[in-house]
């Protein structure tokens, strides 16, 4: 039985998920988000954090590209948005307004 990706049901598996695929070494995040999408059910909303968190541990350096970034829908947009995002989160963090 396939359960929605409730809170109450998601927090675990994903609590237990960034445990073992962080620790990896190295930290392994295609392994970690191929594991959360091969689990089955509603995993998008714990999919989307496990990425982001495993992803902001290793930096775009080693993150497989390849696999990950490369084949992205508007991959040079997506790449504009985050970078003009940061660049906002930076211009407050100088004026110590965050």
């Amino acid at each position: 039985m396939c359960r929605a990706c409730y809170l109450q049901s998601s927090l675990p598996p994903l609590f237990d998920m960034l445990l073992k695929y962080s620790t990896a070494m190295p930290n392994d995040v295609w392994t970690g988000v191929l594991a959360n999408a091969n689990s089955g059910g509603e995993n998008v909303h714990r999919g989307s954090i496990l990425g982001a968190v495993l992803g902001a541990s290793v930096t775009m350096e080693k993150i497989p590209v390849h696999m990950m970034v490369d084949g992205l829908y508007h991959k040079d947009e997506l790449a504009k948005e985050i970078q003009n995002f940061l660049a906002s989160i930076m211009q407050k963090f100088e004026k110590n307004e965050l």
